[in-house]
C-alpha cells in the first residue's frame, strides 16, 4: 500500500467477519513468525473462528479501518477490538504493516478505551508488537501468555498498561 493511500475507520459489520478472519490468520502468520515458533503460529492463526468476532460487532466494540481506492471497493485491511480499561485486539494485514493504519486504530481504541477507566487501560501485547504500544505510551508491567480465546494455545505476551491523563480523557469522542 502507498503511505499516501487513504483510510477510513468506522464500525465493524457483519459483512466484515470473512475479511477479519484473513486479516488475523495473515497478521499472525507473517508479522508474528519471527517472535513465535511455527507450531505457535499454525495452531493460533487457526484458533478463532470468524464467528467469533460477531460479538464485539454488536457490542459496537469492533472497529475496522479500509482502505479506499476510486477504481475499487473499500476493502477492510485491519481490526481493532476495544472496552472499558482494555485494547483487547488490534491486528493489521501485513500488507498495511508500517503505514500508520494500525497507530490510528491504536489511538481510537485508547480513546475508547479511556470511557470508564478509571485505574487506566492495559493490553496483552504479542512479543512482536511491544514497540508499537510503547510508541502508543504504554509501560511494560509483566510478562505472561494470553488469557483470551478458546484454544489450549500458550502464546507470550508482554503485559502493558497505559495511564490515563487528562488528554486522553479530552480526546474522548
Amino acid at each position: 500500500m502507498n503511505k499516501q493511500q487513504l483510510f477510513n475507520i468506522r464500525p465493524g459489520v457483519e459483512t466484515d467477519l470473512d475479511a477479519l478472519a484473513e486479516i488475523f490468520q495473515q497478521s499472525i502468520q507473517q508479522l508474528c513468525r519471527h517472535d513465535y515458533d511455527a507450531g505457535v503460529i499454525e495452531l493460533w492463526s487457526n484458533s478463532v473462528p470468524a464467528s467469533a468476532r460477531l460479538k464485539a460487532i454488536v457490542a459496537g466494540s469492533l472497529w475496522v479501518a479500509e482502505i479506499e481506492s476510486v477504481e475499487l471497493e473499500p476493502k477492510v485491511c485491519a481490526y481493532m477490538v476495544a472496552q472499558p480499561g482494555e485494547l483487547v485486539a488490534l491486528f493489521v494485514h501485513p500488507s498495511v504493516a508500517g503505514t500508520g493504519i494500525g497507530q490510528a486504530l491504536g489511538e481510537l481504541a485508547i480513546r475508547l478505551a479511556a470511557v470508564g477507566a478509571d485505574n487506566g487501560i492495559s493490553v496483552e501485547a504479542t512479543l512482536n508488537a511491544v514497540n508499537f504500544y510503547e510508541k502508543l505510551g504504554f509501560v511494560r508491567v509483566s510478562c505472561g501468555f494470553f488469557t483470551g480465546g478458546n484454544n489450549n494455545v500458550e502464546i507470550p505476551v508482554v503485559n502493558m498498561h497505559l495511564k490515563i491523563t487528562r488528554d486522553h480523557k479530552e480526546l474522548i469522542v
